[in-house]
Order: structure tokens, then sequence, then C-alpha cells
């Protein structure tokens, strides 16, 4: 393993196009960060969160479609929230709390260009779909934060397209053929990479210490770092959801490319290749499912 890099700054002028451009998208809402410090609370009962998270009827309703996706399901969809969070448990609707208010956020974001928007939103579940599927296939013993990862990593390239489109469509085709090659570009074309941009407004969020280092280094999953278990789990997920974007499909998928699984392999002690190779494909047919199941879902309401 290499030694923990810091991370790159991120330049003033950035910093100030972004407070200019997502003023009103920098505060997690009020009813998040309620039902946030409510479900921190060792002695938190159900009943007290879903009052606080039905005040806000978009949150509820958000909570309700992610704690029934298929990645997070056990069984029977639940028709409320006390069902949902039952069912899902509290590590897991603390993940989900801080996904919908970080993607609310998002969503407030100046964006003239919708289907940039809903392309990385897409992405972002698609990712955070397969970072649940491969967590129970490689029995990794993550806790619900691989969702909230994966879908939170790539915010940084929102954010670049929200205030600066135009270099955007220089240094990101969305063809989902991610390489270093890209973040050289991002650097020279803006100053930052989208991954250091990502962080920067996670951390304006006020979002946990683990989101920011996963959205910080979730492409360089070799460096030592306080999460590099989760890093490399959405490294990995990444990986299979860019398939996902790229194709649209489970077939064709080259396990023995997705490098992070060897990060993985030293993190938790044991061999994974094969296990993986062996499960590649039914976690990209999930992950699809998921997908096409939630983007229905939103193309509906």
């Amino acid at each position: 393993m290499s030694t923990t890099l810091e991370p790159l700054p991120v330049p003033k002028r950035l910093i100030n196009a972004l407070r200019y451009r997502c003023n009103d998208a920098l505060t997690t809402p009020t009813i998040a960060r309620e039902a946030l410090a409510i479900a921190r609370d060792p002695k938190c009962r159900t009943e007290n969160l879903v009052c606080i998270v039905q005040r806000d009827a978009k949150l509820a309703t958000e909570l309700l479609g992610l704690a029934n996706s298929a990645a997070m399901g056990t069984g029977r969809k639940s028709v409320n929230l006390k069902q949902a969070f039952v069912r899902v448990g509290l590590n897991q609707v603390r993940s989900l709390i801080i996904a919908s208010a970080a993607t609310a956020s998002m969503k407030r974001v100046p964006l003239e260009q919708e289907w940039v928007r809903e392309i990385l939103l897409k992405h972002g579940l698609a990712t955070a779909s397969a970072g649940v599927y491969l967590n129970r296939a490689l029995d990794l013993d993550c806790r619900g934060e691989e969702f909230t990862c994966g879908l939170l990593h790539d915010m940084g390239r929102m954010l670049i397209a929200s205030i600066d489109p135009e270099a955007f469509t220089r240094v990101d085709p969305l063809t989902f053929a991610e390489t270093e090659r890209q973040l050289d570009s991002e650097r020279a074309e803006i100053g930052a990479d989208h991954s250091a941009i990502g962080a920067w407004f996670a951390s304006h969020l006020q979002l946990p210490e683990v989101l920011v280092e996963v959205i910080r280094f979730h492409h360089s999953p070799t460096v030592s770092h306080t999460h590099q278990k989760l890093i490399a789990v959405t490294a990995a997920a990444d990986h299979m959801a860019n398939h996902v974007q790229r194709f649209n499909e489970a077939r064709g998928y080259k396990p023995h490319k997705n490098t992070a699984i060897r990060v993985l392999e030293q993190c938790v002690g044991r061999p994974l290749q094969k296990t993986f190779a062996d499960s590649a494909q039914r976690i990209l047919e999930e992950t699809l499912v998921d997908v096409s199941s939630c983007c229905r879902t939103g193309d509906d309401s």
C-alpha cells in the first residue's frame, strides 16, 4: 500500500464559483438534519424518527423509494415509513437520510442541461446498488454506508457541469470509460478534478468524514486511508456501474479488470477474485433491475 496522500486543494476561484452558483444547496435541509440527529441517538425510537421525516413529504417519499429499492429490500415492499425503517434498520436509515439530503442538494444546484443531471444521478444509483450487492456477494461486512458512498461518489462531476458547462463538455464526454487522463484534463482545464471538488462540497454539506474521503479518493483506492475498505468497495462498484452505463447489459463484463478487488483482498485478508468472478454477472443483473425500476419511478412522478 502507498502512504496516505493529502487531498489536492480546490482553488479559491472555484470555491467562489461554487458558493455563487450553489449557495442555497450548501446546507443540508432542516428536516434532514433533525432526522439525522435523532437517528444518531442510541435510544432513538422509530416512531420519533417517522414523525420528523413525515413533516417533509418530499424527503419521506424519497426515503420510502430508496428503502424499497431492490438493493435494500428483503421481501415485500413497505407501504409506510415505519415498516420501511423497521425492515432496513437504523444503520441503513441513517445512510438513506444522508443520501436523500445530499441528493436533494445536488438537485437544487443550477444546471441548464437537465439530461446531464439525470445521467449522473443514474450512475450514482448504479454504483450504490452494485456496492450493496458486492458487499453481500463478498461478505465484506459493510453496514449500509456502501449505498450512500456509491450514490454520492461522483457529485463533483455534477458541480463542474453546473459552474462551467462548457469546460465540463470538453473534459467529460459522459462515456463512462473513465481514465486518469480525464482527471488530468479536469485539473488542467478547471484547476481541480471532480473528486476534489466533490469532497469540498461534501465537507460544506457537513457530511460524515467517511463520505468526504470516499468521494475524494475513489479513483485512487490503492492509497492507504482511514476508510480504505469503503473506498475500494466504491471503486469496485463504480467500475461495474460504468459497464452498466456504457452497455446497459450484464454480458461482456471483464471481472479481472476490476483492480479494486485486489485492494479489497488486502483490506479483508482473504482471496476474493474467484468469488467476484463467479458473482459479477449476477451483481450486474441485479444492478440493472434497480436502475431500471428507479428510472421508471422517476419518469412516472
